[in-house]
């Protein structure tokens, strides 16, 4: 009867469990907390879909708690890369076992990579991606470019430069310059400087009003800083060819 009876209950549903977090700390756990309260107050409430503080108390818990958790995975990613610079050049043991750890985890990594002619191997493959972006850089004669068109754009730039410079730049406004960081889509890979946009969308009054007369003296000047052209290269595989072979293409 009793096997009977168990077959003829409902039986419960199975409880899907959200992954947990990559990081931890005191911080993430309060931001918890405070989603959390703030959910309950909300739920208690009727959940209300319009206008209510409670609402916006529970949305500004979250995007949070979201930011802390981003900002403390670019942490976690950055101490293990300064890590990995440095038992580079003390402990080499550990620099391959860190290594290796990150290629079991991404699960695909280059061996190989022709540029041209050139092969690189092993070590020498970020000298091959080097090379690449070098010669991309430079201006090259291409047979395929209509030498008319090309001097006719030449001209009408050097006309445009010309009509432009002595004209007066708007400097750009505190309200304009936050739409514009607002707009930025977050949740992004951090650029050489271990800076990504939460950084900016979070930071101090101070910080912000320095950024302002960056962009501000750039419109004015017409000068981009070459420390911020640089930036993070990272080759994927497009499920072309062997995952552990790469060939560049000239663009």
């Amino acid at each position: 009867m009793s096997e009977s009876a168990s077959n003829l209950a409902s039986r419960r549903k199975p409880f899907n469990s959200k992954p947990k977090l990559r990081v931890w700390d005191p911080e993430i756990r309060n931001n918890v907390m405070n989603m959390k309260s703030a959910y309950t107050a909300w739920k208690r409430a009727g959940r209300p879909r319009e206008e209510s503080s409670l609402l916006t108390k529970k949305n500004l818990a979250k995007r949070v708690l979201r930011s802390s958790v981003r900002q403390a995975i670019a942490k976690k990613d950055y101490e293990l890369k300064q890590k990995t610079n440095e038992s580079r050049k003390y402990d080499s043991r550990t620099f391959h076992k860190l290594v290796n750890s990150q290629r079991n985890k991404q699960g695909r990594f280059i061996t190989d990579l022709y540029v041209g002619n050139q092969r690189y191997q092993e070590d020498k493959i970020l000298c091959g991606f080097h090379d690449h972006f070098e010669a991309l850089g430079q201006q090259a004669a291409n047979d395929f470019v209509d030498n008319v068109y090309d001097e006719i754009v030449n001209i009408e730039y050097g006309l445009t430069v010309n009509m432009n410079r002595n004209q007066y730049v708007q400097p750009v406004t505190k309200i304009e310059l936050e739409k514009a960081v607002k707009s930025l889509n977050t949740g992004k890979a951090p650029d050489v400087y271990n800076m990504s946009v939460e950084h900016i969308l979070n930071c101090e009054d101070s910080t912000f009003e320095y950024l302002l007369k960056v962009v501000s003296h750039v419109f004015a000047s017409g000068l981009f800083p070459a420390a911020l052209k640089r930036g993070v290269v990272t080759p994927i595989f497009k499920n072309k060819g062997e995952p552990n072979v790469s060939v560049t293409t000239g663009a």
